[in-house]
């Protein structure tokens, strides 16, 4: 038989999770991953596979500068917080110009985008939601997993806004003493985030959540404007409170503040940062300062540890 060109099937998607709908800035990909353990025999080698489990990751870059809360819940989940929760939040994807949905049962952000804080800069970086079974559910019933239905594409249900698609500038602020409180960078602020995440499963279930057990963010970028003597400053590798032996976020640690020009533009403040790993370019075509890059850390108040990093919008401009 030969192919029609009806039954070449695609096309964009959007994706609903959590109370949020993401549009992405290019394709939605999900990668089923089979978990398999390997039948192996000495006289045989590798002769068959045993299916332990069935895990979706599904990847997208979001294009606008909302849904904050759920894009980065890792930011407020406490240490030892389970990531899928009690109660199932199925991931939908909708294929827009067929009208077929791919609802999956169960599923997180288990990636968070990185941030790219410049006027050249992708604002939103790549972004992956886990996918399991449905609680207590086994693979082997029905749509355990994933169900595929049929939906007509309603306009009406668009809530695409341009106004939450970013390309500005961004203003440093690392404390409140000058010049550091109003930097210049030479290309912006790359954030980064180092979290771990542990698997939870049974015998009998496999994969069923996962759990945090560690988080920070890092922050990189070229400062601009300052003297030589303020860039060495700024480095803070030597003199009063630097010794061998020093805790730099309790000792040193002051508030990291990234922010666009306006209100309502992004803006990401970081708890208690302190310069790590700076750069000097001693050369005729390089700006002198190099890349310096700022830690978060965890400082107590009344015994609780606040979390690291909050993002948002800039509520006003000084």
């Amino acid at each position: 038989m030969k192919l029609q060109s009806s039954a070449i099937i695609g096309g964009p998607a959007y994706i609903e999770h959590d109370g949020a709908l993401y549009y992405t800035e290019d394709n939605i990909t999900v990668q089923i991953e089979k978990r398999l353990k390997e039948s192996r025999a000495s006289h045989a080698g590798h002769y068959d596979d045993t299916l332990l489990d069935v895990v979706a990751q599904i990847q997208f870059t979001p294009k606008l500068w909302r849904n904050l809360s759920a894009l980065f819940h890792l930011l407020t989940l406490p240490i030892g917080g389970r990531v899928m929760g009690s109660v199932d939040k199925p991931v939908v994807i909708y294929s827009v110009t067929e009208g077929q949905v791919y609802t999956y049962s169960r599923g997180a952000i288990t990636t968070m985008p990185q941030l790219g804080l410049g006027i050249n800069k992708t604002l939103l970086g790549q972004t992956t939601i886990t996918a399991i079974k449905a609680d207590g559910t086994a693979l082997s019933a029905a749509n355990s997993v994933v169900a595929l239905t049929s939906e007509s594409w309603d306009p009406d249900d668009e809530d695409w806004d341009p106004a939450k698609d970013f390309d500005v500038p961004y203003e440093v602020k690392w404390g409140s003493t000058a010049p550091y409180d109003s930097m210049d960078t030479e290309e912006g602020v790359d954030v980064s985030w180092d979290y771990t995440l542990e698997e939870i499963s049974s015998d009998l279930a496999g994969l069923v959540d996962m759990k945090l057990t560690s988080k920070r963010a890092t922050f990189d970028f070229v400062p601009l404007g300052l003297s030589h003597a303020e860039l060495l400053a700024l480095h803070e590798i030597q003199g009063t409170g630097i010794s061998r032996g020093s805790k730099l976020g309790a000792t040193k640690g002051r508030d990291l503040i990234i922010r666009g020009p306006s209100t309502d533009s992004p803006q990401v403040t970081a708890k208690a940062t302190f310069p790590v790993n700076p750069q000097l370019r001693h050369g005729a075509s390089a700006h002198l300062p190099g890349t310096i890059q700022f830690a978060t850390s965890r400082q107590p108040t009344a015994g609780v540890f606040a979390d690291p990093v909050t993002i948002g919008t800039r509520p006003a401009p000084d």
